[in-house]
């Protein structure tokens, strides 16, 4: 119970230069609670940007995530 604030932070070159939306989705063992798709959009630039371009994959990054109750 309560509200939450939760935030993190993305270290640079994880993501490929492009175009990403953001959807959220809280869950228990038992049953989803709720979920929220394409909250965000946002751009990552090309600039400075040194991989090769036609590098793929898919990556699952553990972030490092901050819960803070509000109240």
């Amino acid at each position: 119970p309560g509200r939450y604030v939760s935030s993190c932070q993305v270290p640079g070159f994880l993501l490929r230069p492009g175009r990403y939306t953001l959807s959220i989705g809280a869950a228990t063992a038992e049953r989803r609670l709720e979920i929220h798709d394409n909250l965000l959009s946002f751009d990552v630039s090309a600039v400075g940007f040194h991989f090769n371009d036609n590098r793929q994959g898919a990556i699952t990054p553990l972030l490092d995530w901050k819960v803070t109750r509000l109240n």
